[in-house]
């Protein structure tokens, strides 16, 4: 029973891999490269960030003014600071953007924040090709997947049940791949060692088993989280295992009051007040995003991005990580709508850091991100080594069958 065991997991690993490891590849090697889409920006776009110090820099409304008086017929409607500049842009993540250097208050130039190369990667990676506007956009990924009658199915587009799918599929390898593995209680060091002078197929072999143990950690991180952006149903297991709480999505949305605007400063500002009793002693408050409400949209408001404390999102293209609405007419009207810290500790570790520190890597510098790349490109590796040992049995077997026939 153990070896016919072992043998289906063989079996299901060696084929799963063949079959589904082309669409794996792309996923995890465009997920490497993703790792340093911030950098990749600030590098491709250099004068952009160029910016001076000032004692009275400008605030993110002025710099959204700026904009305006310069470009009239942009539709300026959000305010990003990053490294130093305002990114002023028309809608988060999509399309053009100005940069504009507070401490002068000129405008240091123009780019498009979600095009070229890395454009296209984060749309494959993180997308599925279903970002409308990004390089490498497919209209038929971007239709919803057929339920079949489940309930967790909704809302699922046939890009995202793709990505989850290579997910699930990571996830399998890394679990069947353990097990194929392990060695045995008294021969457990021989699962570490790579047999450098035995011919290629004990090389290729015995890397295949260290690098694939080394990187399960990684891979299965990876996985669950990568699923877990597309079936909120991972989440609630996630929250029944570790003590967690399902917290219903905030809803908030302008009064009915009538009037003009309240400008984005005092936006700003009312955000800054609901958020000072709870500030942490000695880390102020940074304000690093401000999305306007649509013109059309009566119950539109100000959605403020405030970083405080350890940031996960620092080093990320958008930091911040505490949302605040303010109401478009009302500055009294504000709630709190993503604190810091969750209602547990399962949730502040799933909800805050799962994206940017586990899956992609933005809690820390780019230095320190080298161990996602390292990790993001041993499925590389893996794929190298399995397919040499796989052509080196079918040679065999075919060597044999001709001696046989012979």
């Amino acid at each position: 029973m153990r070896k016919r065991t072992k043998r289906a997991l063989v079996v299901t690993h060696r084929w799963a891999s063949l079959i589904l490891g082309a669409v794996l590849l792309v996923v995890t090697t465009s997920g490497a490269v993703v790792l340093y889409a911030p950098e990749y920006f600030r590098a491709t776009h250099p004068a952009l960030f160029h910016h001076t110090d000032s004692a009275r820099p400008l605030s993110p409304g002025q710099a959204l003014d700026v904009v305006r008086r310069a470009h009239p017929e942009f539709p300026a409607t959000m305010v990003n600071f990053d490294h130093g500049v305002y990114e002023v842009g028309s809608s988060e993540g999509s399309g053009p953007l100005y940069g504009v250097d507070p401490g002068t208050g000129r405008i240091t130039g123009r780019a498009d924040a979600n095009g070229g190369f890395m454009g296209f990667m984060v749309n494959l990676h993180a997308c599925g090709l279903t970002c409308a506007g990004y390089p490498g956009y497919v209209p038929w990924f971007d239709k919803a997947m057929p339920t079949f009658g489940q309930s967790w199915m909704k809302d699922v587009k046939v890009g995202g049940f793709v990505l989850a799918f290579t997910g699930v599929v990571l996830l399998l390898l890394a679990l069947s791949g353990v097990v194929l593995w392990w060695p045995g209680v008294r021969r457990w060091r021989q699962g570490f060692r790579v047999r450098f002078g035995r011919g290629r197929f004990a090389r290729d072999y015995d890397l295949h088993q260290v690098v694939g143990l080394a990187v399960v950690p990684f891979l299965l991180m990876w996985s669950v989280t990568g699923v877990s952006f597309e079936f909120p149903a991972v989440s609630r297991a996630w929250y029944a295992v570790t003590g967690g709480r399902t917290v219903a999505e905030p809803v908030f949305a302008s009064g009915a009051s009538s009037g003009p605007d309240i400008t984005v400063d005092a936006a700003v500002a009312s955000a800054l007040g609901a958020l000072r009793p709870t500030e942490p002693a000695g880390t102020p408050d940074r304000v690093v995003y401000v999305s306007l409400p649509d013109a059309d949209d009566p119950a539109g408001y100000y959605d403020v991005i405030v970083a405080r404390g350890l940031d996960p999102w620092r080093y990320g293209v958008y930091p911040g990580q505490v949302s605040v609405g303010v109401d478009r007419h009302d500055p009294r009207h504000v709630a709190v709508l993503n604190p810091a810290h969750g209602p547990t500790l399962s949730n502040t570790v799933w909800d805050q850091w799962r994206a940017p520190m586990f899956h992609y890597g933005y809690s820390v510098n780019g230095w320190w991100r080298l161990v996602w790349l390292l990790f993001g490109l041993s499925p590389l590796v893996l794929a190298a080594t399995g397919v040499s040992t796989w052509l080196y049995r079918r040679g065999t077997r075919r060597r044999r069958a001709a001696a046989r026939a012979a």
